[in-house]
């Protein structure tokens, strides 16, 4: 239990700092006045993190339950996990600049909008990548996701500075995007290995 809980606190660690390493990026290259433009953004999709989070809780003890149907529960759980994202991400998406320009005004409208319109196609990826990250976890594999975790840090600095150094605050928002698609395909990659080792 200890070793388990501690591979799975080592892998949140690393992933934490991985969502907070591109505002310290930010503020150091662009200057602290520019981050305000990407952390409201950002924030918008922190927050709605809570939603993928809760479903990842309820389908871990659905994978933990039962390997037989354990593909078939896995369509299920993407089917819904996609139409309950496009209803939360779409309407977001679409009205992007009319609501952060009442939010924070229109000086932040226009370019905090571009901004959100990527950091929610990685959300997207992310929230999917909640359902392989749960499988290797029913699986007793919480090394594996830590490990993952702990190889992504470093490619994910370097891809970091060099498009927030090309691109400014939209490659800040590219670069989060493009890692969390790939943390989801290598997930995906692991937890589709491990099931057919089990079957």
């Amino acid at each position: 239990m200890i070793k388990f809980g501690g591979w799975i606190t080592l892998s949140n660690f690393i992933s934490s700092i991985m969502v907070y390493t591109d505002k310290f990026i930010l503020s150091n290259i662009l200057g602290a006045n520019n981050v305000a433009v990407y952390a409201a953004p950002s924030e918008v999709v922190s927050k709605m993190g809570i939603v993928p989070g809760a479903i990842a809780r309820v389908i871990f003890p659905l994978f933990s339950a039962s390997n037989k149907d354990s593909k078939e529960n896995s369509k299920k759980v993407y089917v819904g996990m996609i139409v309950i994202m496009f209803v939360l991400i779409a309407p977001i998406f679409i009205f992007s600049e009319l609501l952060l320009g009442f939010w924070l005004g229109e000086n932040y409208a226009l370019e905090g909008s571009t901004l959100l319109r990527i950091l929610l196609v990685g959300f997207f990826f992310n929230s999917l990548a909640q359902i392989p990250f749960s499988r290797i976890q029913a699986f007793g594999k919480s090394k594996l996701t830590a490990y993952i975790h702990i190889f992504e840090v470093l490619p994910y600095l370097i891809i970091l500075l060099f498009f927030v150094n090309s691109f400014g605050l939209i490659g800040a928002a590219i670069s989060w995007s493009l890692r969390v698609i790939i943390d989801y395909l290598i997930l995906e990659y692991f937890s589709k290995k491990l099931e057919f080792d089990v079957i």
